[in-house]
Parts: structure tokens; sequence; C-alpha cells
């Protein structure tokens, strides 16, 4: 409806013979609208993206189980803006654990709860369970873009690691990898430009802290090592290094 729900104007979007569990629609651009569909059990594609008030509508889940992996239990049960930011969205799954991406790209894994997850909050990250309230204790993330400081043109392939051992690998310019919650410092490393070091970094459990970094052309420093495996975590070439999510 386009005028407040009057009981005579209502029509069908693109989206069809789906059950769908959340919907989430952007208060800034409300052309943009993201569904989580499925019921109590396995769907091959769980989550879905609008970017013309539901005219049509595209598959939005890379990172987050369906068509080609195990599609049991992947319903997305709910969707959240992050408080601050309407670019981070976080996704509740029935049994496959909570996701966190920017504008539905990538999705990244922030762990599993022990029981069914029904609905989230993100003041801080809370799961509704079949189990009770739980919180987000243990895991925080680390997002950003990294660009060219003359042309402010993105940078991909950087590497942006921490020094409490997260990792992540850039894509369009973009990064986001699971932390501890803990001060650091984010190091960014790419071909042809000098390392570039942000200190002092505060990363809290269930939130997104968000690192902007800009490269000056340069010899990058071979000094720098990253003395810990990189580990691949979808299907699009996202890469992160994944510490365990606690919930209490």
């Amino acid at each position: 409806s386009t005028d407040g729900g009057n009981i005579w104007t209502w029509t069908r979007t693109g989206l069809k013979d789906e059950i769908v569990n959340a919907l989430l629609i952007n208060p800034e651009d409300t052309k943009i609208i993201y569904a989580g569909v499925g019921y109590s059990g396995g769907t091959e594609i769980p989550l879905y993206k609008s970017i013309n008030r539901g005219d049509t509508w595209t598959p939005s889940y890379d990172g987050i189980p369906g068509a080609g992996g195990p599609i049991n239990w992947n319903s997305v049960t709910d969707l959240e803006f992050h408080p601050q930011d309407t670019n981070i969205i976080y996704a509740s799954t029935l049994s496959q654990g909570i996701y966190i991406s920017r504008q539905g790209r990538f999705w990244l894994h922030l762990g599993t709860p022990e029981y069914d997850v029904y609905a989230i909050a993100t003041s801080s990250l809370y799961a509704a369970t079949e189990g009770g309230l739980l919180q987000l204790t243990g895991t925080g993330v680390i997002a950003g873009i990294v660009k060219d400081a003359y042309s402010q043109e993105v940078i991909n392939g950087a590497t942006i690691f921490t020094d409490t051992g997260s990792k992540s690998i850039s894509i369009n310019g973009e990064y986001i990898m699971i932390a501890p919650p803990a001060n650091c410092s984010v190091t960014v490393i790419a071909d042809n430009y000098a390392n570039e070091t942000e200190v002092d970094l505060d990363v809290f459990g269930g939130d997104v802290t968000w690192v902007d970094i800009s490269m000056q052309r340069g010899i990058t420093d071979p000094s720098v090592g990253l003395e810990q495996d990189i580990t691949r975590t979808t299907g699009a070439g996202q890469y992160c290094f994944i510490t365990t999510a606690a919930y209490d």
C-alpha cells in the first residue's frame, strides 16, 4: 500500500509463494527492502532484497546457508538494522545462528546460540530463543572501506588485520571481520601502498566498530607479517579470522 493501508489499495509485490518471516525497510531510502523467508525448516533462498519498493526481488544471502549448502533449518527469522547505521544489517536464522552484512552483499557469521533463534535486537545484540533471552558478549565486529587517499577509489585485495588476531581482505573496497572485545589496532597492507595503522580502537561485544582507511601510494613494508592463516568464510571470496562467539 502507498496510501497508509487503505483496505482497497493493497497490491502484491514481486515476492510471491514464500512465507515471509521478517521485513526490513530502510528508513533513509524506502525503495530498499529486505525480506527473510522460510518456516521452521529449510529453504533454498532464505533472504531477498528489493531496491524498487518490492517490484522485483533478488536473492541476497551470500554467506548464509542456502542453495548448494546445508539448507535444513536455515530460515531467516528476523532482520534488524544497526542502531546508528542502516548500511549494517543483522539477520537471525532459526538454527544456523546470527549473521551481519553491509547492505546485504556478503554475510558474516556471528556465531550460533545453542537454541533456535526467533528474534534479535541490536541495541546490543540480543537473541530471543526457545531457551530464553541471550546476549552476545564475547564477539564484536570491525568493518569499513579501504580507499586510495588521493583518488578516493576503493582498493580491492587489501589485507586488513588486528593485533588481536583478526584478519580480512577487502572486496570492492569493503571489509568486515569478527574480533574479540578489546582495545586494539588495525593495520592495512596493499600492493603499491604504504602500510596504514589505526590505533586505540575499542571493540564491543555484539556491536560494530567502523574503521575507514585511506592509503597513500608508496612501498609496502615487508617487515609487517601475517602470522596466522586467513580463513575463507563466504563463497564470494570474503575472508576473516573467526573467534568463538560467546552468548550469555
